[in-house]
Protein backbone atom coordinates (compact mmCIF):
# COMPACT_ATOMS: atom_id res chain seq x y z
CA UNK A 1 0.00 0.00 0.00
CA UNK A 2 3.02 2.60 0.64
CA UNK A 3 4.85 1.96 -2.82
CA UNK A 4 4.83 4.21 -5.97
CA UNK A 5 3.35 2.85 -8.83
CA UNK A 6 0.18 0.78 -10.05
CA UNK A 7 -0.46 -1.93 -7.94
CA UNK A 8 -2.65 -4.96 -9.26
CA UNK A 9 -6.30 -5.87 -9.30
CA UNK A 10 -6.14 -8.77 -6.99
CA UNK A 11 -4.27 -6.39 -4.49
CA UNK A 12 -7.85 -4.50 -4.81
CA UNK A 13 -9.62 -7.79 -3.81
CA UNK A 14 -7.45 -8.84 -1.09
CA UNK A 15 -7.52 -5.36 0.99
CA UNK A 16 -10.35 -3.40 -0.83
CA UNK A 17 -10.69 0.38 -1.51
CA UNK A 18 -12.65 1.03 1.81
CA UNK A 19 -11.84 5.09 1.03
CA UNK A 20 -13.73 4.85 -2.53
CA UNK A 21 -16.68 3.42 -1.40
CA UNK A 22 -19.95 4.72 -3.40
CA UNK A 23 -23.12 6.00 -2.31
CA UNK A 24 -25.34 3.06 -3.79
CA UNK A 25 -22.38 0.32 -2.44
CA UNK A 26 -23.04 2.17 0.81
CA UNK A 27 -27.20 2.01 0.05
CA UNK A 28 -26.68 -1.82 -1.02
CA UNK A 29 -24.57 -2.95 2.39
CA UNK A 30 -27.55 -1.00 4.24
CA UNK A 31 -30.53 -3.06 2.85
CA UNK A 32 -28.41 -6.50 2.44
CA UNK A 33 -27.71 -5.56 6.94
CA UNK A 34 -30.82 -4.78 7.69
CA UNK A 35 -32.23 -7.76 6.26
CA UNK A 36 -29.52 -9.95 8.13
CA UNK A 37 -30.50 -8.12 11.55
CA UNK A 38 -33.99 -8.95 10.83
CA UNK A 39 -33.36 -12.71 9.73
CA UNK A 40 -31.29 -12.88 12.80
CA UNK A 41 -33.96 -11.61 15.35
CA UNK A 42 -37.00 -13.74 13.59
CA UNK A 43 -35.23 -16.98 13.77
CA UNK A 44 -33.30 -16.33 17.18
CA UNK A 45 -34.18 -19.04 18.98
CA UNK A 46 -33.86 -21.55 15.66
CA UNK A 47 -30.44 -20.27 14.89
CA UNK A 48 -29.57 -21.05 18.53
CA UNK A 49 -30.69 -24.43 18.67
CA UNK A 50 -29.12 -24.70 14.81
CA UNK A 51 -25.71 -23.62 15.99
CA UNK A 52 -25.94 -26.04 18.82
CA UNK A 53 -26.30 -29.07 16.93
CA UNK A 54 -27.93 -29.48 13.43
CA UNK A 55 -28.98 -33.17 14.39
CA UNK A 56 -31.37 -31.76 17.38
CA UNK A 57 -32.49 -28.89 15.21
CA UNK A 58 -33.58 -31.41 12.48
CA UNK A 59 -35.74 -33.24 14.95
CA UNK A 60 -37.42 -29.53 15.74
CA UNK A 61 -37.80 -27.97 12.54
CA UNK A 62 -37.14 -27.97 8.84
CA UNK A 63 -33.27 -26.64 9.37
CA UNK A 64 -31.84 -26.84 6.18
CA UNK A 65 -34.56 -23.99 5.05
CA UNK A 66 -33.39 -21.70 8.28
CA UNK A 67 -29.76 -22.83 7.13
CA UNK A 68 -29.64 -22.60 3.43
CA UNK A 69 -31.41 -18.60 4.28
CA UNK A 70 -28.49 -18.16 6.68
CA UNK A 71 -25.91 -19.12 3.82
CA UNK A 72 -27.49 -17.20 1.25
CA UNK A 73 -27.46 -14.13 3.02
CA UNK A 74 -23.77 -14.45 4.48
CA UNK A 75 -22.91 -15.36 0.96
CA UNK A 76 -24.71 -11.77 -0.27
CA UNK A 77 -22.90 -9.76 2.16
CA UNK A 78 -19.59 -11.22 1.81
CA UNK A 79 -19.84 -10.83 -2.10
CA UNK A 80 -21.26 -7.09 -2.01
CA UNK A 81 -18.59 -6.29 0.71
CA UNK A 82 -15.19 -8.14 -1.23
CA UNK A 83 -14.81 -5.80 -3.70
CA UNK A 84 -15.13 -2.40 -1.28
CA UNK A 85 -13.96 -4.04 2.07
CA UNK A 86 -11.63 -6.72 0.76
CA UNK A 87 -10.89 -10.58 1.79
CA UNK A 88 -8.14 -9.62 4.79
CA UNK A 89 -10.37 -7.23 6.06
CA UNK A 90 -13.58 -9.15 5.66
CA UNK A 91 -12.49 -12.03 7.28
CA UNK A 92 -11.18 -9.85 9.82
CA UNK A 93 -13.67 -7.93 10.57
CA UNK A 94 -16.02 -10.96 10.43
CA UNK A 95 -13.66 -13.70 12.54
CA UNK A 96 -11.63 -11.51 15.26
CA UNK A 97 -14.25 -10.00 17.35
CA UNK A 98 -16.22 -13.07 17.34
CA UNK A 99 -13.33 -15.01 18.74
CA UNK A 100 -11.93 -11.93 21.13
CA UNK A 101 -16.11 -11.71 22.60
CA UNK A 102 -16.02 -15.61 22.98
CA UNK A 103 -12.96 -15.59 24.94
CA UNK A 104 -14.31 -13.06 27.51
CA UNK A 105 -18.36 -13.02 26.86
CA UNK A 106 -19.90 -16.11 29.81
CA UNK A 107 -23.38 -15.54 27.68
CA UNK A 108 -24.58 -15.76 23.75
CA UNK A 109 -26.19 -11.76 24.39
CA UNK A 110 -23.01 -10.39 26.14
CA UNK A 111 -20.83 -12.41 23.23
CA UNK A 112 -22.92 -10.76 20.29
CA UNK A 113 -23.29 -7.75 21.76
CA UNK A 114 -19.18 -7.68 22.87
CA UNK A 115 -18.27 -8.20 19.15
CA UNK A 116 -20.04 -5.95 17.71
CA UNK A 117 -18.51 -3.61 20.04
CA UNK A 118 -15.22 -5.27 19.29
CA UNK A 119 -15.50 -4.85 15.23
CA UNK A 120 -16.59 -1.24 15.91
CA UNK A 121 -13.70 -0.33 17.83
CA UNK A 122 -11.43 -2.43 15.03
CA UNK A 123 -12.49 -0.07 12.27
CA UNK A 124 -12.46 3.41 14.85
CA UNK A 125 -8.67 2.37 15.97
CA UNK A 126 -7.42 1.27 12.75
CA UNK A 127 -8.69 4.47 10.61
CA UNK A 128 -7.05 7.01 13.51
CA UNK A 129 -3.72 4.45 13.18
CA UNK A 130 -3.75 5.03 9.22
CA UNK A 131 -4.72 8.61 9.88
CA UNK A 132 -1.77 9.17 12.12
CA UNK A 133 1.13 6.85 10.45
CA UNK A 134 -0.25 7.62 6.90
CA UNK A 135 -0.65 3.89 6.62
CA UNK A 136 -3.49 2.17 4.40
CA UNK A 137 -6.61 1.94 6.32
CA UNK A 138 -7.27 -1.99 5.47
CA UNK A 139 -3.99 -2.87 7.08
CA UNK A 140 -4.80 -1.19 10.15
CA UNK A 141 -7.82 -2.39 10.98
CA UNK A 142 -6.93 -5.75 10.12
CA UNK A 143 -3.54 -5.38 12.70
CA UNK A 144 -6.34 -3.28 15.32
CA UNK A 145 -8.64 -6.07 15.21
CA UNK A 146 -5.60 -8.92 15.59
CA UNK A 147 -4.16 -6.71 18.37
CA UNK A 148 -7.35 -7.10 19.73
CA UNK A 149 -7.90 -11.21 19.88
CA UNK A 150 -4.19 -10.98 20.98
CA UNK A 151 -5.08 -9.48 24.26
CA UNK A 152 -8.00 -11.33 24.61
CA UNK A 153 -5.89 -14.38 24.38
CA UNK A 154 -3.46 -12.65 27.15
CA UNK A 155 -6.44 -11.68 29.42
CA UNK A 156 -8.47 -15.23 29.28
CA UNK A 157 -6.10 -18.01 29.84
CA UNK A 158 -8.55 -20.68 29.85
CA UNK A 159 -11.48 -20.17 28.06
CA UNK A 160 -15.09 -21.13 29.21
Amino acid sequence: GLSQGSKSSMLGLMWGSLLFVTTGQIITMVILSSILVGFVILFEKELKVLLFSRELAAMMMPEWIIFSMLLILAAGIITINLEIVGGMLLYSLIANPAVAALRVARSYHAAMILSSILGALSALGGFMTAYWFDLPVGACIVLFSSLIVGISFLLVRHPR
